[in-house]
Order: structure tokens, then C-alpha cells, then sequence
């Protein structure tokens, strides 16, 4: 009977992948790599995950769902609607800046997101627009239309996330333009 896997050595090594991925790249990463960083032994990581696409999806579960958390304490905490979802959203992009930015393979690894986390990525995108239109409606907009600007500021954003490898945005124009397209109903 194979022993319980520990948490504390899945963080460990999701956090040596995250690492490595970011250093060399999906394609350039190995396994070996990844259990080297993590101080593990090969078949100790081949225990917890069958093959390098798996710790890439479980790395990018890892990081996505700290992304949703974090957003979540921010949409729940104080302001307005409009400043929440500003301060929300600039904080996802902050975070995905800050992991891409030393790293020479960010255009790669934002191909792989999409291509291995599209359910995650859209699950996460419908929690969002649903939760900035409960936000917009409570503050008096009507449903329908604090449903389609929210899909609007999310599809902007998204925009603004996919011209990231190279470009001069900064989060604080993410906030630019989420305040501005909440500006009024």
C-alpha cells in the first residue's frame, strides 16, 4: 500500500516546479529537474505526479487558486464596487506580472496556461463576472446590465493580460481601465 502523500512535500515540490518553469520554460523543464529543486528523489516525485504536464496542472491549479483567494478577500473587503473590482483585478494582474517577469520564457508559459488550465481559467472568469455583477447590483445597477459590463471589464482585462509578454502595462492601468468602464451605468 503506497504511503499517504504529505501536503507539506506536494507545496514543496509544486513550489520547486513553479521554479523551474519559470527558468526553463515548459519544454526545457524535466522531471529530474523539478525533484532536484524540491530535494526529492525521482520515483518520490513520479509518486505524486505521473508526468511533467501533471505538475504543470497542478501548478497552475496551485497559483490560480491563490489568485481567486486573494480576489476574493478583496472583493469582500471595504470601497465601493467600482474600487473593489479595481483593486481586485490589478492584484491578478500584479501577481501574473510579477511571476513573468524575470522569467525568459513568459510567452511560452502564458501559451501553456491556456492550453492546460482552460477550464480552470474560464470557471475562474465566470466566478469573477458573477461576483462583479453582485457587487454592481448591489450598488443599484440593474442585473442585466451589471452582468454584460462585468463580462466587458473581464474580456478587457483578459486583453490586457494576453498583450502582457513585452508590453509597458503596468497594474495600475488595469485599474485605470476597470474604473473607467464601471464609471457609470
Amino acid at each position: 500500500m503506497p504511503a499517504p502523500k504529505s501536503e507539506a512535500r506536494t507545496k514543496k515540490i509544486l513550489a520547486a516546479a513553479q521554479a523551474e518553469f519559470l527558468a526553463n520554460g515548459l519544454r526545457a523543464t524535466t522531471m529530474q529537474g523539478i525533484a532536484k529543486r524540491a530535494g526529492v528523489a525521482k520515483p518520490t516525485l513520479y509518486a505524486y505526479f505521473p508526468d511533467k504536464e501533471a505538475v504543470f496542472q497542478a501548478t497552475l491549479a496551485a497559483v490560480l487558486g491563490d489568485m481567486k483567494a486573494e480576489a476574493e478577500r478583496t472583493l469582500d473587503g471595504p470601497g465601493s464596487a467600482v474600487e473593489r473590482a479595481a483593486a481586485a483585478l490589478e492584484n491578478k494582474y500584479s501577481r501574473m506580472a510579477a511571476l513573468l517577469s524575470n522569467s525568459p520564457h513568459a510567452g511560452e508559459l502564458l501559451d501553456n496556461t491556456e492550453a492546460f488550465a482552460e477550464q480552470a481559467l474560464a470557471e475562474i472568469n465566470a466566478w469573477l463576472s458573477a461576483r462583479l455583477a453582485e457587487l454592481l447590483a448591489g450598488e443599484g445597477w440593474p442585473r442585466d446590465q451589471a452582468s454584460r459590463r462585468a463580462d466587458l471589464v473581464l474580456a478587457c482585462v483578459d486583453g490586457l493580460f494576453g498583450a502582457y509578454a513585452g508590453s509597458r502595462i503596468e497594474p495600475a492601468d488595469v485599474g485605470f481601465v476597470v474604473r473607467r468602464l464601471l464609471a457609470a451605468p
